[in-house]
């Protein structure tokens, strides 16, 4: 058995009828308390280890409270004590702090309350105080009595509602403790309030000890967070996912007081995130396969059908010194048609690989005739067929260009006559562009009119003419905030007259397509130099623009080109001449043409093989390399 006067001091310390408590006169780091100390001010399990006068002392109120324990450690007289003049005569009688603003924390779980508290300090040793305390007279003790017998909810059911709230909420302290956290939290994470209260909210989300302090930093700079995800870890170790709203509750003096913590369980939509996250990596697999099957396909596709033009090309040749049938000639026009079409739809898919490698192709700048260019692409969707309800014009000149029909723009000009039509740039890629976008209008334009419009800037001091190409349809439209996707690859939806949306999915509708052009289109505008841009709205049409850079041929440039094919001579060997229209074919199509001419058996053929279109009215063929030599077969 113990000292009985040890023992007959323990019981007393328990039993005193006021709270008393052994702090560290340092830290303040509560050391030990009585069951009086405990049900009022707060459990032991809480507040052990904490700093007493930090954490449960009122800020305004910290000040006189620590000066009063350096001067019981230091055994300074009370009157040394800084206080109002009217309680100094009182002070000198008794070390009490009275009227001492202090966060009650009550039994297990209650929720923190401030009250006004009169503390007594003595001392114990010279590292340790002792400070006993009881309500001040002057707090309103009695207040739930008085609200509940006005009807108004008491105390008590307040903190009810407080700890059965549906949303789980705590209360840390300026050093970053739990003060109080009401059942929901409690429950959400397995914790007693014993094992939970009174210890840092760092132990519970050691994962993100780096967030966490970055909150604090917000909170205090007085901001506040909200739908912060943080994580959590419960009882059992496992993470849970919360979301947490809060913010700081300041002093009078704009001092940290202590947070108001809301949270909310996170893990539905952490689920979500995850089903998206895995149906996204399908999609993802199934494009990629997509684009693999595509590459694939059109790579063994493109050698036959440029094969297959070329033949189409001898054969047309052939032709007009035959006498056929018109259903003949009819038939090998559609032929003609869908080649052109398969050998373009092949030319754009192996394209567009190219532009996701990040390469681009290699500009071939020649003199070219602008009108001539549009007039072809005219030219060859009206061998498509136009519908008789769309009236499709150009307007050469933007400001004083008259609308002329595609079957008269090769007779029209610009308006004014000083906009040069001949200049210097690749027309392969202008007229890709340009037949991609009327293309597209005509497909999707049920009735109204298409539009083509060159407008032109002349040159100023650092840049060349510029041409301006708009292309403007009365279709169904794009969606405002669907307008850039246009651009992406495989992009086919168009919204419809009536506003219902149409997905091209079905392949037996002639308005389906792969999605290709436009995202081509729009690589090969940056390669000219421009930016291909979209505006449309539902109902409204939609209106493709882009403005490239184009100058002026020189006046003798076409001429001199055109003069120097048509003086070649036949016993020339070899010499060096431009070729403006390079098409590549094989190797086998080449020997192909040149069997046909009957001139040579074999033919040493370069890497790239061009077939100029003077092919159509001259008797003889021009095998053009890279480095542009060429040889008469």
């Amino acid at each position: 058995m113990g000292d009985p006067r040890e023992l007959l001091a323990q019981a007393y310390f328990d039993h005193a009828p006021e709270a008393v408590a052994l702090v560290e006169s340092k830290t303040c780091a509560l050391i030990s308390c009585n069951r009086k100390f405990q049900n009022t001010v707060g459990p032991s399990k809480t507040l052990l280890g904490l700093d007493f006068v930090e954490n449960c002392i009122q800020t305004e109120e910290r000040t006189r409270f620590k000066i009063a324990l350096e001067n019981v450690i230091q055994d300074k007289p009370v009157s040394d004590i800084s206080g109002d003049a009217s309680d100094l005569e009182e002070w000198k009688q008794t070390p009490t702090i009275r009227d001492c603003s202090t966060l009650v924390l009550g039994r297990t779980n209650d929720f923190p309350i401030w009250r006004r508290y009169d503390w007594t300090l003595s001392k114990f040793d010279d590292k340790h105080v002792i400070m006993s305390g009881r309500m001040s007279i002057m707090d309103p003790a009695s207040a739930s009595v008085a609200h509940e017998n006005t009807g108004q909810p008491s105390e008590r059911e307040l903190l009810d509602f407080l700890n059965k709230a549906p949303i789980a909420m705590h209360w840390l302290s300026g050093t970053g403790h739990v003060l109080w956290a009401n059942e929901t939290e409690l429950n959400i994470l397995g914790y007693t309030a014993e094992e939970y209260i009174g210890q840092p909210i760092m132990n519970f989300c050691p994962d993100e000890k780096e967030l966490v302090l970055e909150i604090f930093k917000t909170l205090g700079s007085g901001n506040t967070i909200k739908d912060v995800p943080v994580r959590f870890r419960d009882k059992k170790g496992k993470i849970r996912d919360l979301l947490i709203d809060s913010n700081v509750n300041w002093n009078p003096d704009g001092t940290f007081k202590h947070t108001r913590c809301f949270i909310r369980d996170d893990t539905g939509r952490k689920i979500r995130e995850e089903r998206l996250r895995v149906t996204r990596e399908k999609e993802q697999q199934l494009a990629k396969a997509k684009d693999i099957f595509v590459r694939k396909t059109f790579h063994e596709i493109r050698t036959p059908c440029h094969i297959l033009w070329n033949h189409v090309a001898i054969l047309e040749e052939q032709m007009k010194e035959m006498k056929l049938a018109t259903s003949f000639t009819e038939a090998f026009g559609v032929a003609k048609l869908q080649t052109n079409r398969l050998l373009r739809i092949a030319n754009d898919a192996a394209d567009v690989t190219m532009f996701e490698m990040g390469k681009v192709p290699v500009l071939k700048v020649n003199p070219f005739s602008i009108k001539e260019t549009i007039a072809d692409i005219c030219s060859e969707l009206e061998e498509h067929g136009l519908s008789q309800d769309v009236v499709c014009s150009v307007v050469l000149g933007e400001k004083e260009g008259e609308a002329v029909p595609f079957s008269q723009v090769s007779k029209a000009a610009f308006k004014p006559d000083k906009i040069p039509d001949s200049v210097m740039g690749d027309a392969r890629h202008l007229k890709r562009v340009l037949h991609h976008l009327l293309e597209n209008s005509i497909r999707v334009t049920s009735k109204g009119s298409i539009k083509l419009t060159v407008g032109f800037w002349p040159a100023s001091q650092d840049m060349p003419n510029r041409y301006c190409f708009t292309v403007t349809d009365t279709g169904p439209g794009i969606e405002e905030l669907k307008v850039q996707e246009c651009f992406h690859k495989y992009w086919t939806q168009v919204t419809l007259d009536g506003g219902a949306k149409k997905e091209f999915d079905d392949l037996s509708r002639d308005q389906h397509g792969l999605g290709l052009g436009l995202n081509v289109s729009f690589h090969l505008v940056q390669c000219l130099g421009g930016q291909l841009e979209c505006s449309s709205s539902l109902g409204q049409g939609a209106t493709f623009r882009f403005t490239v850079p184009f100058p002026a041929a020189q006046g003798s440039n076409m001429e001199r080109s055109q003069e120097q094919f048509a003086n070649l001579s036949v016993g020339d060997s070899s010499q060096s001449v431009p070729s403006w229209t390079d098409v590549t074919a094989s190797g086998e199509a080449m020997r192909h043409i040149v069997a046909e001419a009957r001139e040579t058996a074999e033919v040493n053929l370069p890497p790239a093989v061009g077939i100029s279109n003077e092919l159509k009215r001259r008797p003889h063929v021009l095998i053009v390399d890279d480095n542009r030599w060429w040889r008469r077969v």
